[in-house]
């Protein structure tokens, strides 16, 4: 089993966050639909937006910059390298974000620990 697969399982993630039954899904939407791992990462990436938008002072500049994300994401050619790539880094922004710091100053230890995880089992993956 993937490690990426039991951070997901951890975090509560299973597939990937959005809907891929629909018609009309692009095709870096297609390939993250296709691909398991990349199915896995996106449900991960959304285990962190989420907890950022509940902590989040500013909930429309991090929407923004969600959206801002997706677009550059789906400029990626549906190529695995590519989509992993923007996941990973949009993952160690919110990571590194202050949405993801408790009052008491404390990065929540299971997202940070998810991050880590991220970050090892993405190096060895294709």
């Amino acid at each position: 089993i993937p490690f990426i697969f039991l951070v997901a399982l951890a975090c509560g993630a299973s597939g990937a966050s959005f809907d891929c039954s629909i018609d009309n899904l692009n095709s870096t939407e297609q390939k993250i639909c296709a691909d398991p791992d990349l199915s896995e990462i996106d449900s991960l990436l959304s285990v962190f937006y989420k907890y950022a938008m509940a902590n989040s002072s500013n909930k429309q500049e991090l929407k923004n910059t969600q959206k801002e994300w997706i677009k550059e994401r789906n400029l990626c050619p549906k190529e695995y390298p590519c989509i992993a790539d923007a996941y990973e880094n949009r993952i160690h922004k919110l990571a590194a974000s202050p949405n993801l710091i408790d009052p008491q100053n404390v990065i929540n230890p299971q997202l940070f620990t998810a991050a880590l995880a991220l970050e090892t089992s993405l190096a060895d993956l294709p």
